[in-house]
Order: C-alpha cells, then structure tokens, then sequence
C-alpha cells in the first residue's frame, strides 16, 4: 500500500510517497514559467519512487491558503490529473475550520469585513496532539500556543482539542519571508492609490516585502550572520512581531499554557530562536520541533481516511 501526499505552500509543493516504513520526500518550486512541465515532472518522480507492483491507495493534499504563485487550483489540478492516472481517490484537507474558532475573534470593528483565517490546522494540530502524548495529557484539556515559522508565519491557539484563533504573515499577523503582514490601512490604501492598482498593491505586500523586502539580495542570504546595524535592526524586529503576537494569543489563554511549540524551518535557526525565547520564555514551557511538517501531518489525516474506510 502507497500513499501520495502534496503539500502546496508559499512558492513550492512537497510531494511525500509512503510505502511501508519508507517515506520518501521531495519539493517542487513553482515559477511562472514553469507551471506546465511541473505535472510531469512530479509524475516522473513518482514514477521512480513507486516500487513495481504497488498501488497508489490514496492522495492527500492540503487546501492552499496562499496568495501567492502556488494555488489551490494549480496543486488541485496535479492532484487530480495523478488521480486518474493512477486510479486512486484525491482528498483535501482542509486549511482552516473557522466553526472551531472563539466567536470573539472573528469580530473585527466593522460589520463591513468579516475576520477571515488562512493557517495549515491540520499542522498545528498534528504538533498539540505530538505534544499531548508527550505531557500525557489528553488533547481535550490542554492548551498549547503554536508558531509555524516558515516562508509564511502561522501563529494560533489551541484549547479542547481545537485551534480557536490564528494570525497569518499574509493578513494581520508578523511580517514573513516576502509578506508584510499587518500594516497601517491608511497607507495601503495610499499605496493601491498611488499605483492605480489593487492587484500591483497585494502582489507587492505579499511577495516582495517582509525581510526581502527591506534587504538586498546579499543581505538576506547572510542575514543571521551579517553585523550590519541595519541588517541586525530587521531581524531583531522580525523575532519582536512573532514574539508579540505569541504574547497576545497567551491573553487568549489566560495564560493558562501547557506548551508554546515552535515549528517551521526557522526553528532550525539558533539565532533567531535565542531572540525569540529570551522575549516569550516567560510565558511557559517553550518546545522547539524544528522542520516542516506539512507532510507528516497529511499523512497522518491520510492513515485515519484509510483507517475509517476499513472500519466502515
């Protein structure tokens, strides 16, 4: 039995093969350019990972939440093409679950717009219940803070087994990778304004600002090394909003935390995870679990589809 999973976030899509106790993995960036080969490419992989003689009992893939190059309709539209090749079924996980959420949070100020949520759940719950098994706690009663840190910055709360409020790099959260995060209205407004265009306006908050944004090329790949004043004041100030919000969401909790869990290819950086800690370490046990684990959460929802259709 094999099981196909697609991860498709920011610029790439991960794609994970399991067979048996082997899971192999590879990542697949997504130009412009590069959207019609990328299928093939993909099925090539496959192809050589899939021992002779197995089937593809099922694929699982995430539902994008990104505005960015990946959509949901370029990872869905793989997904489904590979379905048919293979003749197996395609499910999507959901990315968010706002009937989960505090009824509180999603109030904004206006009756005009309507709080919105794009955040990977299925991860953040993946990690609590990890965590859950770990204190020996049942997932149902324990509270747990989780920070994604990735090319994108997901930070929620989850309480009862469910994530009730979550921020996201790409709306009112931290600035990220290439997203600016929460930013004053007044001058976005001004901004779309000035270049006569929303879309021009939303591509450059989302893909060319964050540290890419405020850092030249050469700063950016030497960015937790370099000694420059100015280099030093944005990441400083990139561990500050991740550590502010993480503080917020401990207001959500009443303080009351099991765990604050931080993830994401980031919390493989000792030196931005030494800023962060020394601004939250206050607030509760800190538990580092560097990685992505887009992959090994989709294949754990995969595991319990097949589990419920023996069972059923």
């Amino acid at each position: 039995m094999s099981i196909l999973v697609m991860y498709a976030h920011s610029c790439e899509i991960q794609v994970g093969l399991s067979c048996g106790p082997i899971f192999e993995t590879c990542f697949f960036t997504l130009e412009s350019d590069n959207k019609g080969c990328l299928q093939k490419t993909i099925e090539g992989w496959i192809e050589s990972a899939l021992p002779k003689e197995s089937e593809l009992e099922l694929i699982v893939i995430n539902e994008s939440n990104s505005k960015g190059i990946v959509e949901e309709a370029d990872s869905l539209c793989i997904a489904t093409f590979l379905g048919k090749r293979y003749g197996t079924q395609v499910f999507v996980v959901k990315a968010t679950n706002v009937s989960e959420y505090n009824p509180k949070a999603l109030i904004t100020g206006t009756p005009a717009i309507n709080r919105g949520y794009n955040g990977d759940i299925f991860i953040f719950e993946y990690l609590a219940r990890q965590q859950s098994k770990k204190l020996n706690k049942p997932m149902e009663n324990a509270n747990f803070i989780v920070a994604n840190l990735d090319k994108e910055i997901h930070i929620g709360a989850l309480s009862g087994g469910k994530v009730i409020d979550m921020i996201s790099s790409e709306n009112e959260g931290p600035f990220s990778e290439t997203q600016s995060g929460g930013i004053p209205f007044g001058q976005l407004l001004d901004l779309c304004q000035t270049l006569g265009n929303e879309e021009k306006a939303l591509r450059i908050i989302s893909e060319k600002s964050g540290l890419r944004g405020y850092l030249n090329p050469c700063d950016f790949t030497n960015i937790w090394s370099s000694v420059n004043e100015a280099v030093i004041l944005v990441r400083s100030a990139f561990a500050y909003q991740i550590a502010k919000e993480i503080g917020a969401f401990s207001a959500v909790l009443k303080g009351n935390i099991d765990a604050i869990v931080l993830s994401g290819e980031l919390a493989k950086n000792t030196i931005f995870v030494k800023d962060l800690v020394q601004r939250i370490y206050f607030l509760g046990d800190i538990v580092i679990v560097p990685g992505n684990y887009g992959l090994i959460a989709l294949l754990e929802e995969a595991k319990s589809i097949l589990k419920e259709r023996i069972n059923s």
